[in-house]
């Protein structure tokens, strides 16, 4: 029996407390949208949930974590995801009656994908939330001319060159108004991409934000303040962050998941005040990641695994990109948005995954010559990744959009050297 799954009106009630606060979420697709399973729940951890959506749902892969409503934009904070899991949730929703653009983020905030369009106002949603809700009230003077405004809507030109003016700014906030601000960033990117007239109202409120921002930050030279006297909870929290580093370094598996969802019930406990409660937590919570950092004797990975998994974070990872790209007008951005990160490797993809073919089948004394293969390839596809300046372009771009290519490629190739040095 189903405890968590919800539908129709139920949603549009937890869409409306994930505008206050996080709720937790599994998902489940079905053959179709109407029978997929939607698990949400404001207090039970999202691995709760995972595993009825495992149990209960029809499909083999699901999802979890935690969801949050800013307008009309829905953003899933994964410990489990699942390729295509923006367009899966958001058909999912439409089929409910709820729409929503959707967003996915992995566990430390970056955006993997996003399906984003413009959408028609559902008053039972209160979809009239400003981005930046509890900001000062907006200095009429900030607003741009009508005629400005006119051009903007014209010219895709204009909005990328605000969109690129934006964007530092954003990156110079902190807290979670920036947060927002970078996620109205991305949507700003989708709707110029897409021709959408909505795209310049949005950045009219991005850039009236920031106006506001600076018009009510403090003087540069201020008199100090008496010390806060919740300057305990901080060094609290502090410590508890630490300890979010090092269980975030663990290796996937059970342990890693449970002790991720007890440094959030923590966190939590931290910020309501309840200082007791959480110390007696993070005791407990220090002495079972102190066991879970023991070195275990692991079997040999896989090295066709190890790089499936890195290419499929890749994967995922730059598609939120490829929408964005394709208004751009240059040959080798041209080339990602239409074929990803194959676009840009020239073959060494296809020469390194030959080379993994070779080793796997491989045995005897004829393995140490196609280790020396492999090793050769992953060294030729690690220098490409190094130094092409299309790749940093990616993950330096300008639309504001969080892209890791690198680093998981990279590390892979670590693992697959050490793998076949072994």
């Amino acid at each position: 029996m189903a405890d968590y799954k919800v539908s129709g009106p139920e949603i549009k009630k937890f869409v409306k407390i994930m505008r206050r606060e996080p709720v937790s979420f599994a998902y489940n697709p079905g053959d179709r949208p109407e029978d997929d399973y939607l698990g949400l729940h404001r207090l039970k951890p999202p691995q709760v949930l995972g595993k009825e959506a495992k149990e209960e749902g029809q499909g083999a892969k699901y999802a979890f974590g935690t969801g949050t409503v800013e307008g009309k934009l829905l953003t899933l904070t994964c410990e489990r995801v699942l390729p295509g899991l923006a367009k899966k949730m958001k058909r999912c929703l439409k089929a409910q009656k709820v729409m929503l653009n959707v967003q996915i983020l992995d566990a430390d905030g970056t955006v993997l994908e996003a399906d984003v369009e413009e959408l028609p106002d559902d008053p039972e949603l209160d979809d009239d939330t400003d981005i930046a809700q509890g900001a000062p009230a907006a200095d009429p003077s900030n607003a741009p001319p009508p005629e400005a405004v006119a051009a903007e809507n014209s010219d895709p030109a204009a909005l990328k060159q605000r969109l690129a003016a934006i964007v530092p700014k954003v990156q110079a906030l902190g807290g979670d108004l920036a947060e927002r601000l970078r996620q109205a960033c991305l949507v700003a990117g989708q709707q110029i991409s897409s021709g959408s007239p909505e795209a310049a109202e949005t950045l009219s409120k991005i850039e009236n934000v920031l106006a506001r921002q600076s018009a009510s930050a403090p003087p540069a030279e201020t008199a100090a303040e008496p010390a806060s006297p919740e300057v305990p909870l901080a060094r609290l929290k502090d410590a508890m962050l630490q300890l979010v580093q090092r269980i975030r370094v663990l290796p996937e598996g059970p342990a890693r998941t449970k002790l991720g969802a007890d440094s959030r019930t923590i966190l939590g406990q931290i910020n309501e005040g309840a200082v007791e409660a959480a110390i007696t937590a993070m005791r407990r919570l220090t002495q079972e990641l102190v066991l879970a950092e023991k070195p275990e004797a692991a079997p040999k990975a896989d090295p066709m695994v190890v790089w499936r998994d890195a290419k499929e974070t890749v994967d995922v990872s730059i598609g939120a990109l490829q929408s964005a790209l394709r208004g751009i007008d240059d040959p080798d951005l041209r080339r990602i948005a239409d074929a990803g990160l194959n676009g840009v490797t020239d073959g060494l993809q296809t020469r390194l995954m030959a080379a993994l073919f070779e080793y796997n089948a491989a045995s005897g004394e004829n393995r140490a010559k196609v280790a020396e293969t492999l090793r050769g390839r992953a060294v030729d596809l690690r220098n490409m990744l190094e130094t092409d300046p299309i790749i940093a372009l990616c993950e330096d771009n300008p639309f504001g959009v969080k892209v890791a290519i690198r680093a998981p490629l990279i590390a892979a190739l670590d693992k697959l050297e050490a793998i076949a040095g072994a």
